[in-house]
This record gives structure tokens, C-alpha cells and sequence, in this order.
């Protein structure tokens, strides 16, 4: 037979399973706790792998940090010299350079916000687009 609680005593009970419940839910989400894009993961497999690696990755970071303190004017554009290797065993799959050539123009104007599209963007999108002031040239 269950002895008969009051309803102060439920509700004090209901209270100290739901803090036990959370307490142990947080403690336990702490101990297994991860980083959710993987980077901690990928910096330390390529420090076990090529070690220096996140020395290196820092370097480049405050070399960044120091060109965009040194007068660098984020109104210049950056020129990017791309090759492409086609690979072909016969020459029906071989590209035209016109396709090439297209399809650079396109990457183009999708970097620079020239595309023709550019309106089409799901709205929760449309304040965020920018010019990347960033163009490709076909070396």
C-alpha cells in the first residue's frame, strides 16, 4: 500500500526529480561534450600527422590579421589565377575551351554579385549577400 502524500509533497517531489533529472542531464552532457563542425578534430589529426601543422595555421591567420592592419583596403579585388585540367580518354569528352571559358564567367559573376539571379536568394539570405571582390583569371 502507497502511504497518501499531500499535494505539498508531490509537487516537492516533482521539484527534486526535475533538478536531479536536469543536474545530471547537464553534468553528463558536459562529459560528453563535442565540437559540432569538427575543427578541434581535423587540427589535432593533422598536428598528429604533420606536426607543426597548427603552428603553421596560426601564422597564416595573424599574418592575415596584420595585412588587414596594414592600410590593405578592402575595396581592392582579389585576382585568383585558376587552371583546368581536363581529363579525356577519347576526344568526344573533351570540353571546348567556350564551356571553360563560360562557366569562369559565370563563377565571376556570382563572386562579384553580377549574376543575373541574384534576386532569386531565399530572403532570410538577401541582406547577407555582397560582393566578394573576388575574381578568377584563367591562367
Amino acid at each position: 500500500m502507497v502511504p497518501h502524500m499531500s499535494k505539498k509533497n508531490s509537487f516537492s517531489s516533482l521539484v527534486v526529480i526535475f533538478l536531479i533529472t536536469f543536474a545530471t542531464t547537464g553534468v553528463y552532457a558536459q562529459i560528453l561534450s563535442f565540437d559540432k563542425c569538427g575543427h578541434h578534430l581535423v587540427m589535432e589529426t593533422y598536428e598528429k600527422k604533420y606536426p607543426g601543422f597548427k603552428e603553421a595555421v596560426e601564422t597564416t591567420f595573424e599574418n592575415v590579421r596584420n595585412t588587414k592592419n596594414s592600410g590593405f583596403s578592402r575595396n581592392d579585388v582579389y585576382i585568383i589565377d585558376v587552371v583546368f585540367h581536363i581529363v579525356w580518354k577519347d576526344s568526344r569528352e573533351n570540353l571546348h575551351d567556350s564551356i571553360i571559358l563560360n562557366q569562369l564567367a559565370v563563377l565571376n559573376k556570382d563572386y562579384r554579385l553580377l549574376n543575373e539571379n541574384r534576386n532569386e536568394r531565399r530572403s532570410i539570405f538577401k541582406d547577407l549577400q555582397t560582393d566578394a571582390k573576388i575574381e578568377f583569371n584563367l591562367k
